[in-house]
C-alpha cells in the first residue's frame, strides 16, 4: 500500500515528539528537540503542557514514532524515555544518546 501510495497516511510526517512535562523543564525539552532536528529528526514539540498522557494522545494521533519524556525524574538521572507508539515499548537512554535511540 504504501508503494502504491495507496490507503490511510500519516498526519504528520514528524519522527519524534517531545513532551513538555511542566513549566521548569520546558527549556530542558526545547534543547532536547532542537538537538534532534539538528541531527535530522524532523520532530514535534508540544505546546500544550496539560498532562503527559494528552500529549501521548496527541503524537499517536498525528502519527509520530516516538514519543521522548523529559520530566524531573529524567533530568536529575540524566535520561530520557522513549517511548515507541507503534511498537509499544519504552526504555529509559542516557540523555546524550536520545538521538542515536530513535535514529536507529
Amino acid at each position: 500500500m504504501e508503494e502504491l501510495e495507496i490507503g490511510p497516511r500519516p498526519a504528520t510526517t514528524a519522527v519524534a515528539y517531545v513532551t513538555v512535562f511542566g513549566p521548569e523543564q520546558a527549556a530542558a525539552s526545547l534543547e532536547l528537540a532542537r538537538e534532534l532536528r539538528a541531527g535530522g529528526v524532523n520532530t514535534l514539540i508540544s505546546l500544550d503542557s496539560g498532562g503527559l498522557g494528552k500529549q501521548l494522545k496527541d503524537a499517536d494521533r498525528k502519527g509520530v514514532r516516538y514519543a521522548l519524556v523529559l520530566g524531573p525524574d529524567e533530568i536529575a538521572r540524566g535520561e530520557v524515555v522513549v517511548k515507541d507508539l507503534r511498537g509499544g515499548g519504552q526504555r529509559a537512554v542516557p540523555r546524550a544518546e536520545a538521538l542515536a535511540a530513535i535514529a536507529r
